[in-house]
C-alpha cells in the first residue's frame, strides 16, 4: 500500500502552486500588486486544462457575519471574473466558495476593534481569496443573503 501511495505522489507535478490575493478593509476590487499572482493562477490553469480551481473568499471579523459572507463572496467573484475577462478562462472551470470570517489565518481582534498598527497588518492577511485545485466534491456556493 505504501508503495502505491508513493508512486502516485511521485507522479504529482510540484513545480507550481496557487497563490492567494489580499484585500483592503471592506473592499473587493483586485489590487494591481496582485495581478502577478492572478497571472500565475491563469498560467497554471492554461497549462493544465483538466483542472478546475476553487476560489475561496475570506474576511476579517470587523463586521457582522452576514455582511462578511457577502463580502467574502464578492472577493472570490471578483478574482474569478478578473481571470475570466483577462485570460479568457471559461467560468465553468471555477468553483466559488466563501468562508467569511470563519477561517482566519491570524488571530481575532479585540472586542473593541481598536488595534495597534502591527495587528492591523496581521488582519490584512485574513482578508483574502485562496485558490486550490477542485475535487469532485467541490460545488459553487450561491451568493449569500446579506447587506452589501
Amino acid at each position: 500500500m505504501v508503495n502505491l501511495i508513493n508512486s502516485r505522489i511521485g507522479n504529482i507535478k510540484t513545480d507550481w502552486f496557487l497563490p492567494m490575493v489580499h484585500f483592503d478593509l471592506d473592499k473587493y476590487y483586485i489590487k494591481p500588486e496582485f495581478y502577478g499572482q492572478l497571472h500565475h493562477v491563469a498560467t497554471v490553469m492554461k497549462s493544465h486544462p483538466e483542472l478546475k480551481i476553487v476560489a475561496v473568499g475570506h474576511t476579517d471579523v470587523r463586521q457582522a457575519s452576514d455582511y462578511n459572507k457577502v463580502l467574502a463572496f464578492k472577493r472570490a467573484d471578483a478574482a474569478i471574473n478578473y481571470l475570466v475577462s483577462k485570460y479568457g478562462i471559461p467560468k465553468d472551470r471555477f468553483v466559488l466558495q466563501f468562508g467569511g470570517e470563519e477561517l482566519p489565518m491570524v488571530g481575532n481582534l479585540p472586542d473593541n476593534h481598536n488595534i495597534p498598527k502591527q495587528q492591523e497588518l496581521d488582519q490584512y492577511i485574513n482578508r483574502r481569496v485562496e485558490f486550490r485545485v477542485a475535487t469532485g466534491n467541490d460545488v459553487s456556493m450561491e451568493r449569500p443573503v446579506g447587506p452589501d
